[in-house]
């Protein structure tokens, strides 16, 4: 038996599965398309029923706006990873709170595949 799983790439944002536990696991709570990732919950909720022990996936494409080197800076509370092309290039998984930067070089017009996975404890 072949299973296959087909998402339309549209433009706005990257496609966000939430989860009730910190582990990316099991049933998605909550499925939508965030247009940035610039969240500051504080105490609120993450999910309809939970504002700890939570975690988000976020994946999707991103297109080069021109050719040149950009630098991502990422931050998060409690604990996140970034994947481009498939690479694992930021790990913080078990860190808390360090603000990192990874530079990359793009090509005007190109599609990258990325990822962020974000957990709150």
């Amino acid at each position: 038996m072949i299973s296959v799983s087909v998402v339309l790439a549209r433009p706005g944002g990257l496609y966000a599965e939430y989860f009730n536990n910190a582990f990316l696991d099991g049933p998605t709570v909550l499925s939508r398309i965030d247009n940035f990732l610039d969240f500051n919950w504080g105490q609120d909720l993450i999910t309809k029923e939970a504002a700890d022990f939570v975690s988000a996936h976020w994946y999707g494409k991103i297109r080069a706006p021109a050719t040149e080197e950009f630098t991502l800076i990422l931050n998060g509370d409690d604990g996140f990873r970034f994947y481009f092309e498939t690479k694992l290039l930021v790990d913080r998984w078990d860190t808390c709170c360090d603000e990192m930067q990874v530079r990359l070089n793009l090509i005007k017009d190109q599609f990258y595949d990325v990822i962020f996975e974000y957990k709150e404890i």
